[in-house]
């Protein structure tokens, strides 16, 4: 495939974005990142575990987590999740200018303990506690322990692409502007088997382009600012064609600030979707 993306490309590069650091080729345009693949530094453990508990705070009692909370309550007809996978939320590394993997992961232990409670009261049973296995290349030591201490031991670390293998039919799978083409493995999972065809997603609503199609923008560190990464396929909009959405992130962005023009989300949530499939097994049925 890297060969053929190649053949593909123009020899004579042309710049569309001044300043990244991308070699970018006219004909497609197809843009090629190379980064190699290294372990992050260790950071301050003690100023990170102290943002991770302003961030859990602010959430506690943010609008976002009452709507989030307030629709999953639909998810007590829909498929029964007992995991979630967690693909791409990054490193905590770079708490102190951004707090979105701090935010994220909060954010799945939060799904993870309100579908327990959820299931609780309506009499479906869960055989332990939801665990959430997390995949990033850039998990550090210090990410681990921090995650696994403030999620009273949820997590499970795996390396690529074991994340993806451990999806199954009780999975919600989550992911947040990834750097990895995560609907499209997913959607190809859930094709090939009922098996590998997760119970419910978690992921962001795509940036809609003429040029570029229905894709995310991610945003990376410098030199590099945003590029386009992850977008949609025929499969993986297959999908969730008979699935019931329970959380619209646009209509949220609405209930949240209905006369701004753009509303600021505390955490930086806009990106909040959830679909489960409406046919999923409920039981005493």
């Amino acid at each position: 495939m890297w060969n053929n993306y190649h053949m593909m490309a123009d020899p004579e590069p042309w710049d569309i974005y001044p300043g990244h650091n991308v070699t970018s080729y006219s004909k497609l345009p197809i843009y090629i990142l190379s980064i190699l693949r290294r372990t992050l530094e260790d950071y301050d453990k003690a100023g990170c575990q102290a943002k991770i508990t302003s961030v859990a705070k602010e959430w506690e009692t943010s609008e976002e987590r009452r709507l989030l909370v307030e629709r999953l309550e639909m998810m007590k007809d829909t498929a029964l999740v007992d995991n979630i996978i967690c693909i791409g939320n990054g490193s905590l590394k770079y708490y102190e200018t951004d707090s979105d993997a701090c935010s994220q992961h909060k954010v799945a232990c939060t799904i993870a303990e309100e579908l327990e409670k959820l299931y609780q009261r309506a009499g479906r049973n869960l055989e332990g506690q939801i665990k959430i296995c997390a995949q990033d290349p850039f998990y550090t030591p210090n990410d681990k322990e921090i995650l696994q201490q403030s999620s009273q031991g949820r997590f499970v670390f795996v390396d690529d692409p074991h994340g993806f293998l451990a999806i199954n039919e009780k999975s919600l799978v989550m992911s947040c502007f990834p750097s990895v083409t995560v609907k499209q493995i997913v959607g190809d999972l859930a094709a090939e088997s009922s098996s590998t065809r997760p119970a419910a997603i978690f992921w962001d609503f795509p940036y809609i382009s003429r040029l570029e199609g229905d894709v995310d923008q991610v945003a990376y560190l410098p030199p590099v600012k945003e590029y386009i990464e992850n977008p949609e396929s025929a499969r993986s909009v297959a999908m969730v064609q008979d699935w019931e959405k329970v959380v619209d992130g646009s209509v949220m962005e609405y209930l949240l600030a209905p006369d701004a023009e753009f509303p600021q989300w505390t955490l930086g949530t806009r990106w909040l979707e959830i679909c489960a499939q409406s046919h999923g097994h409920v039981e005493g049925e």
